[in-house]
């Protein structure tokens, strides 16, 4: 019962943050993009700021130093992305104000 009030709350709650997303987050859909970061991912496999630590983490996200909502001209510029785990890339999307954490 419980349960069941919490998925409904969860689909409600993701339905109302996906008509909030910006237009631009369609770019992370484009064939384009998913070849990219299929590229950029097997060419760095590990987290550039665990590395920079002394930790070897994987990484699984590309993410771009300048965001792309505000310079989509760099979208596939190799000089404007890194590869992050999951932890860092929260980590810094919070320090820059893009994430809820």
């Amino acid at each position: 019962m419980a349960a069941e009030r919490r998925a409904k709350q969860l689909k409600r709650a993701h339905k109302q943050y996906n008509t909030r997303r910006d237009d631009s987050d369609g770019f992370y859909k484009t064939e384009r993009w998913r070849k990219f970061r299929a590229v950029y991912i097997k060419r760095h496999p590990l987290c550039c700021e665990c590395e920079a630590a002394g930790r070897v983490t994987a990484a699984v996200i590309v993410d771009h130093i300048k965001p792309y909502k505000t310079h989509p001209e760099l979208g596939l510029a190799w000089d404007n992305v890194r590869a992050l785990c999951r932890p860092c890339h929260n980590r810094i999307g919070a320090k820059v104000g893009l994430t809820g954490a």
